[in-house]
């Protein structure tokens, strides 16, 4: 394939070596194959910090603290992008690995004459296979990003009831599966190493690809297939243009893209107008609620329960996130909230590697979307540093309690939940391509680490307050 960008590097590893490959993803596993056919050189495992998740592969999946218990040449990174390499690298070294024997080969800009290339088949009749007006979408972020991406997509369908749309992702396809499956316009979520989506892209009347929650490009769209829309090739040609005058945005740095839409008086779903492009003028968006919650979580139905996630599951280096709070202020907190609240019981819900934290009543992690959702629905509130889950909860209607740090609040918060902030210093996500990275080195990035929980629960007072203010007015309106 001409286009085969994420290539075993062939070129920086002797024949004959013994490697291990870090990260037993989809990349990873592409790495496994390449060697396997070419049999170029031994493969001792995967490392991987999820390495308990996955089930018994051609070869083994260790916890990066063993690799000092093992014997190899060189650590290979099967990560697509820098934005986790100096965090790998970090603990790699802390393991006793040698930088000269880390290697890691990014986003190819060329293939090597030499490379190996391999078939990917895509087993699905893709959108433009079957439908006039299809589209292909491109997307990248966390699980935030893609709720928010969704409103966009939503819009999209607003204009165009018949547009059938495959989405590209480059990993974790299983949350996208599940986020738009309430949605038959929806035809395939695609896992993406880089060459699919520009290998396909061209044949969909219309592909697009959405960076995060800041940036979109319009890549290729065919006006003929809109002929009884006027009024929509009016919009996406103007986007095009308007895309075309922001394009140096995709080599600036997140948070001056972010503040480029605040000066617009844009937030993180209204940047999808484009000026007056499009009309979205709510932060709605539609979540499935669909499957049975009772068979994991007996209790949902009848349990009066709070939700809580300390947000650190998707970091390999617990105290390199710059957003994470400590788990000692949680179980400080939570402590606090059970001699005042005993009524009220606590589950901690998150991903499935997630640090346990003393003092809940129930741990939930690593729960699938569908459960997930119906827990989060059912909580008199959530609480969270912030993230995918704290998006996720306010879509479903559930009050969120929010630690605030580094993220841009302006750009990012729902005000109608009770958001904290402490100090001054606030809002340097996006600076550096390492999102985890404190601005200032601190190892306890003050934003996080002055937030104390007497604070957090004074939030949490407010928040039961109103509810049972609620309530109390309901009660009196029925009589």
């Amino acid at each position: 394939m001409d286009d085969y960008r994420y290539l075993f590097p062939f070129e920086k590893i002797p024949k004959g070596s013994t490697i291990l490959i870090y990260g037993a993803g989809i990349l990873g596993q592409e790495y496994l194959k390449q060697i396997l056919i070419s049999n170029y050189c031994k493969v001792v495992g995967f490392v991987d910090k999820n390495y308990a998740d996955y089930p018994p592969m051609q070869v083994r999946v260790f916890s990066p603290e063993a690799i000092a218990e093992l014997s190899f040449d060189y650590v290979v990174l099967a990560i697509r992008t820098e934005n986790w390499l100096s965090e790998i690298e970090r603990v790699l070294l802390e393991h006793g690995v040698r930088h000269e024997q880390i290697v890691c080969v990014l986003e190819r800009k060329s293939v090597p004459t030499d490379a190996y290339e391999y078939g990917h088949e895509i087993n699905c009749s893709l959108a433009y296979e079957t439908d006039l007006q299809s589209a292909a979408i491109f997307t990248s972020g966390g699980l935030g990003d893609m709720v928010m991406q969704k409103r966009f997509l939503m819009e999209l369908l607003h204009i165009l009831p018949n547009l059938a749309i495959d989405i590209y992702v480059v990993q974790n396809s299983s949350f996208p599966e599940w986020l738009y499956s309430d949605s038959n316009q929806i035809k395939n979520i695609l896992l993406d190493l880089g060459f699919r989506y520009k290998e396909h892209r061209e044949r969909y009347s219309l592909s697009i690809r959405i960076y995060g929650s800041s940036f979109l490009q319009v890549d290729s769209f065919r006006p003929e297939c809109f002929d009884e829309n006027s009024a929509f090739v009016e919009q996406i040609m103007l986007l095009k243009e308007t895309c075309k005058k922001d394009d140096d945005l995709l080599a600036t740095p997140d948070r001056v893209s972010f503040y480029r839409h605040i000066y617009r008086g844009e937030d993180c779903y209204s940047w999808y107008n484009h000026g007056n492009i499009f009309q979205i003028n709510d932060r709605s968006v539609d979540i499935p609620l669909i499957g049975d919650p009772k068979r994991v979580f007996p209790q949902i139905g009848s349990l009066c329960y709070m939700t809580v996630n300390t947000g650190n599951g998707s970091c390999m280096d617990g105290k390199k996130i710059a957003k994470a709070w400590p788990a000692h202020r949680f179980e400080e907190t939570l402590s606090m909230f059970k001699k005042k609240y005993p009524y009220i019981s606590i589950v901690q819900v998150g991903t499935s590697d997630e640090e346990s934290i003393s003092g809940a009543d129930f741990w939930l992690m690593g729960l699938k979307y569908d459960v997930l959702a119906h827990v989060l629905k059912h909580s008199v509130f959530h609480l969270d540093i912030e993230g995918g889950l704290v998006h996720l909860a306010t879509q479903l209607g559930t009050k969120c309690v929010v630690l605030w740090g580094p993220t841009v609040f302006e750009y990012f918060a729902y005000k109608h939940n009770v958001n904290i902030r402490v100090g001054i210093c606030h809002g340097c996500a996006g600076l550096y391509r390492d999102i985890n990275k404190c601005a200032r080195n601190m190892d306890e990035p003050e934003c996080m680490y002055s937030i104390q929980p007497e604070v957090v629960m004074e939030a949490i007072d407010s928040v039961l307050l109103d509810l049972s203010n609620r309530s109390e007015k309901t009660l009196e309106n029925d009589v």
